[in-house]
């Protein structure tokens, strides 16, 4: 059975993913996967800092 909505969804994936052409507010979401690999502008190294927090709780349990 032909799904009518498939020609439609790969008409805005392609618009989204090849020409950068969707909404406004998506932009910054697929540019932040693109660059970092999340959706958010946030650098990868944002749960460096509970790094100390895990070693000084395995300390406080010896």
């Amino acid at each position: 059975m032909i799904n009518p909505l498939e020609p439609i969804l790969e008409l805005r994936r392609y618009k989204i993913l090849t020409e950068s052409a969707g909404p406004t507010d998506w932009l910054p979401m697929f540019t932040g996967l693109e660059n970092s690999g999340a959706v958010w502008q946030m650098p990868n190294e944002r749960f460096d800092w509970a790094k100390n927090l895990e070693e000084k709780e395995d300390d406080n349990k010896a």
